[in-house]
């Protein structure tokens, strides 16, 4: 993963630094890194959360734009270099895998293998950005965004699991901050291959962006 993230970056001639946070694992994917990847900054954490694991990456982070990278490659790190393409006109970038390039211009579609649960709570939660903010996103669930690094830290993210990818888009959207959807490649993995996303990440997701619409204070 790290190599193909590499690859691109370079082959793009970007200017970089990865940093891999291992939370919790148990498959010495640490000890790789640490191994193979000596100029790879690598963080540590006790199962906290990919919330959490993001927040302590962006801690240590000196680049412009933040963008991260699930280790399980469903995302295609060839598609990065286009994604930060457009964050460098100032906007956050949103990887959408429900619009489709064609010859026709883009087509709205869901992409091949995407499990039926996960359709009806992408449309769902699409729904509820748009009757709340006014603003529609195609693609709420991807996992191929790009923010400002300085919006991150403004934003004190609270949030420790999955929902904190709500939480930071129900930011952008109160700040008025543009978002840019940029069509992606998609992988999809199932519960079988490893994948830990279920249902109580809808309703905690539902929550989540009621929560920083209405400045609902979790005691």
């Amino acid at each position: 993963m790290i190599e193909k993230i590499q690859f691109s970056l370079q082959k793009a001639t970007i200017e970089h630094e990865i940093i891999v946070v291992d939370d919790g694992s148990s498959d010495q994917s640490a000890n790789i890194v640490g191994r193979l990847h000596q100029n790879v900054i690598l963080l540590n954490q006790k199962n906290q959360g990919k919330g959490a694991a993001v927040r302590n990456g962006v801690s240590v982070a000196t680049g412009d734009f933040i963008i991260v990278q699930d280790a399980d490659l469903e995302y295609d790190p060839n598609d990065i270099p286009k994604l930060l393409k457009h964050a460098a006109l100032g906007s956050a970038v949103y990887g959408t895998r429900m619009i489709q390039n064609n010859s026709n211009g883009k087509k709205y579609r869901f992409p091949d293998g995407y499990a039926f649960s996960s359709k009806i709570a992408s449309v769902c939660l699409s729904i509820i950005h748009f009757l709340l903010y006014g603003r529609w996103l195609s693609d709420c669930l991807t996992g191929y965004k790009i923010y400002p690094r300085q919006f991150y830290i403004d934003a004190k993210v609270e949030t420790n699991g999955f929902e904190t990818d709500h939480e930071l888009t129900a930011k952008l959207f109160r700040s008025n901050s543009k978002i840019i959807e940029i069509p992606i490649r998609y992988y999809p993995r199932t519960v079988a291959d490893g994948k830990k996303i279920g249902v109580a990440d809808f309703f905690i997701a539902i929550y989540t962006i009621f929560r920083f619409r209405f400045n609902i204070k979790n005691d």
